[in-house]
């Protein structure tokens, strides 16, 4: 039988697009204050919910120059802006409908490619897979569906964040349910826990481990800063513990998480 996370307490919190902009405003400028690095996409999120709520014309001339290429929103910075006045139903031009959709097809054949890459590295066809012949695709495509392509999961002068790419290989490879077949992934190993609860175990190992994470990013950030190249490679990999059962994180210099399973669970 499959584990549970422990004290894990589900509270419903009223979900609106103007919430999520309030809270990711109130995250970054947190964020900034305190001096922390930003990755490039919450910071384009938050260029973009500043242009939506105040206009391109109150834009601070570091965050305009950041997200300003001759007089007009670069692509990314654009497209959440797009996708926000989408959400609360704001009328947008027609030239902007055409970019989003462009935009929005481009992402979406990204993220097709990754799932068909890390499927085929299985030693399936991916092609050959819908959701109708395939009980793993299905139970798949609604895990990943809604994850963005990246996520920061703790706020520090390195963030540590997860891709999407990172998000489908770690089930693909260590989720049973999710497993298509053996492939080239010879001595894998999976989780004991349930299935869509992979996301919040790795949430609730990387809380439990916070310090010490992010006392080997600060030390990183610290050696960039003062141009030591011998540090440049360094990484975070360990067997570390959580519910009487250890796990296996890597996190890089940047932050991101490239590594996450569960060792031994048979």
């Amino acid at each position: 039988m499959k584990k549970k996370i422990p004290n894990l307490i589900n509270v419903d919190i009223p979900y609106g697009a103007e919430s999520v902009e309030a809270f990711h405003l109130m995250t970054i400028q947190n964020d900034i204050k305190s001096g922390y690095s930003i990755s490039y996409y919450d910071f384009d999120l938050y260029c973009a919910i500043i242009i939506r709520l105040y206009g391109i014309d109150k834009l601070p001339e570091n965050i305009r120059n950041y997200c300003m290429q001759d007089d007009k929103l670069k692509d990314n910075s654009l497209f959440q802006k797009i996708r926000l006045m989408k959400q609360l139903g704001k009328v947008f031009s027609e030239e902007e409908v055409s970019f989003f959709q462009d935009h929005l097809r481009r992402k979406v054949r990204e993220r097709k490619q990754i799932l068909r890459d890390e499927i085929k590295r299985t030693g399936i066809n991916p092609l050959k897979l819908t959701v109708g012949n395939s009980p793993y695709l299905r139970l798949l495509l609604s895990i990943v569906r809604d994850f963005d392509d990246e996520l920061t999961l703790i706020h520090w002068f390195i963030p540590v964040k997860l891709t999407f790419k990172k998000f489908v290989h770690i089930y693909v490879k260590h989720v049973e349910d999710t497993k298509f077949s053996e492939g080239a992934f010879k001595n894998r190993t999976y989780f004991n826990y349930e299935t869509e609860e992979i996301f919040t175990l790795l949430k609730a190992v990387l809380r439990q481990h916070e310090e010490e994470i992010k006392e080997h990013l600060l030390y990183i950030s610290i050696a960039n800063e003062n141009n030591h190249p011998e540090y440049k490679n360094l990484y975070m990999n360990n067997w570390i513990s959580y519910n009487g059962d250890t796990f296996a994180l890597a996190i890089d210099n940047n932050g991101y998480i490239t590594k996450f399973h569960q060792k031994n669970t048979k």
